[in-house]
């Protein structure tokens, strides 16, 4: 006799924490390209996300998880063993501290199963936040290298403090001495490395859910056209790369000729300008 197991439909629990879940993604995604904005560590938009994350995750932890995770803290705090006299000893422990914290939340959040936004996250937020970030790169590329403008970059009284590879403060330098500063365009960012590292985290979640090759291909190729203009000398590579192996059984050898001349010719016109 066959017998079938009725699916369990979603409680009112249930809904809630999708919800939740729902919302932390999008507020972060949201918070993401501003994530260096602000006075300090503390008081930034990255100190609120952070923040966020202990609100909404689950913090529950396995033993195993426990012990890798107090191997962890006590290597990061033997690092202090050289030292023990030295005057920025305080400021060391307190620094390593808030790195302990930061990786213990980051474990109680990867064994998080709730975390699942809903489908309009991968429809239209995902691709909204890629476009207009590819878009604000390429502009200030575009006038930057046209016209000399400087004037789409984010100022430098904007960012967290300590920071020294802004294109505002070199363009300024620049100015002040007599000379031509040559700078990258970055976005919402202090330097074009950070939005790599965010075009390449984005880049997997446009793998994980946006839906349709066709959509995938467009942001990926925005994406790929923000760095080439940001020069990202990893940032380029590393997303070519992760698109050929997504794409790799559709592809055939007439699209891997194009797809190699397409790269050359890229490379070399950002080379010239």
């Amino acid at each position: 006799m066959n017998t079938t197991v009725a699916a369990r439909r979603p409680s009112a629990a249930d809904d809630a924490t999708a919800y939740r879940a729902s919302a932390l993604t999008c507020l972060l995604l949201l918070a993401l390209p501003f994530t260096q904005f602000g006075h300090g560590y503390w008081t930034s938009v990255q100190g609120a996300m952070f923040l966020l994350v202990v609100l909404f995750i689950r913090k529950t932890i396995s033993t195993l998880d426990f012990l890798l995770f107090t191997i962890i803290a006590l290597t990061m705090l033997s690092s202090l063993l050289g030292h023990l006299y030295a005057d920025t000893l305080f400021h060391s422990f307190l620094r390593i501290i808030r790195q302990i914290v930061c990786i213990y939340v980051i474990v109680c959040a990867a064994g998080t199963v709730s975390w699942r936004p809903k489908p309009y996250f991968f429809d239209r937020l995902l691709p909204a936040v890629i476009l207009l970030l590819s878009l604000m790169v390429v502009a200030q590329f575009v006038t930057y290298t046209l016209f000399g403008w400087s004037r789409l970059f984010v100022p430098v009284e904007y960012f967290i403090s300590g920071l020294s590879t802004i294109a505002d403060r070199v363009i300024e330098l620049g100015m002040a001495r007599g000379f031509v500063a040559s700078v990258r365009a970055s976005g919402p960012f202090a330097e074009p490395s950070y939005f790599g590292f965010v075009a390449l985290s984005l880049a997997m979640l446009v793998f994980r859910g946006v839906p349709g090759p066709r959509r995938q291909l467009l942001l990926l190729g925005a994406m790929l056209m923000a760095l080439v203009c940001a020069k990202s000398a990893s940032g380029v590579p590393l997303l070519v790369l992760l698109s050929l192996f997504a794409f790799r059984k559709q592809l055939t050898v007439l699209h891997w000729f194009g797809i190699a001349a397409a790269l050359a010719t890229g490379l070399v016109a950002a080379e010239l300008l």
